[in-house]
């Protein structure tokens, strides 16, 4: 564990001149960080998998780790854990965390590490912006947040030198939504410190794969003609693109004990 924040910590630099600049597109609205790490988990494994990461939330709770957890798993298991922080520089908390627990906790880090041994194909660690500037939410949600447990993701990998294209492209969609008031939502990532740079990702969710379905269909009934033209646009500019479904799970996920 200690490992993966320091590739974020050498890492963390490159990212600091990026940020600045999305900083600066999304004032009016305060941008949200998160530290993401991803892992790829080998099917046949991933039972063992959830039973170390359950065991690494008994370890937090044990040592009071003071950051929130959220994690995901996709239909393809790759599961995602997010942690919000205000700035980069937050990071080194992860790292003092760590040092501290290490000399307490003794050779009991070093346990549940085995726990994940031959589990996982492989771990990416990096930094994402929830640009909220592109983000949708209706003024009517039609599912409750605490009702989501189908989560969708499109990944949008953008031409290099087409970033503004694509930022214009996603406020597109926003309005669009807006306008046929569509009562589902979007959040729109930014990856600021990833790999396979520059990108977006789109996310919502609903209650089950079914309810998602069947009220997409409808959503793109609303907007009829104009989803057409510009899901085009939105692939024109892009180099890949790629579409994930899974799940939040919540019992997997970590909340800080109160002080």
């Amino acid at each position: 564990m200690k490992t993966k924040v320091t590739i974020i910590l050498v890492a963390g630099f490159v990212a600091s001149l990026f940020y600045l600049t999305v900083l600066a597109q999304t004032e009016e609205k305060k941008p949200q960080l998160f530290a993401v790490s991803e892992d790829i988990v080998y099917p046949s494994k991933f039972m063992e998998y959830e039973a170390g990461v359950k065991k690494w939330l008994d370890f937090y709770a044990k040592y009071k780790f003071p950051h929130p957890v959220t994690v995901y798993r996709t239909d393809d298991y790759r599961y995602y854990f997010l942690i919000p922080i205000e700035k980069l520089s937050d990071i080194d908390d992860f790292e003092k965390y760590f040092d501290e627990v290490k000399k307490k906790a003794g050779k009991e880090i070093e346990e549940l590490e085995k726990l994940f041994d031959g589990t996982y194909e492989s771990t990416t660690f990096g930094v994402v912006v929830l640009r909220t500037d592109l983000s949708y939410s209706p003024e009517k949600p039609r599912v409750k947040a605490e009702d989501i447990n189908f989560i969708w993701w499109n990944y949008y990998y953008i031409k290099v030198g087409e970033e503004k294209e694509a930022e214009e492209i996603a406020k597109e969609w926003q309005a669009l939504w807006k306008s046929k008031k569509i009562a589902d939502y979007f959040n729109v990532y930014q990856p600021i410190l990833w790999s396979d740079l520059p990108a977006m990702v789109a996310a919502g969710g609903a209650k089950s794969e079914a309810d998602y379905y069947s009220h997409m269909e409808k959503n793109i009934e609303k907007m009829g003609a104009e989803f057409v033209a510009l899901s085009k646009k939105t692939m024109d500019g892009c180099r890949k693109y790629e579409q994930r479904t899974g799940t939040i799970l919540r019992e997997l996920s970590y909340v800080p004990p109160k002080k």
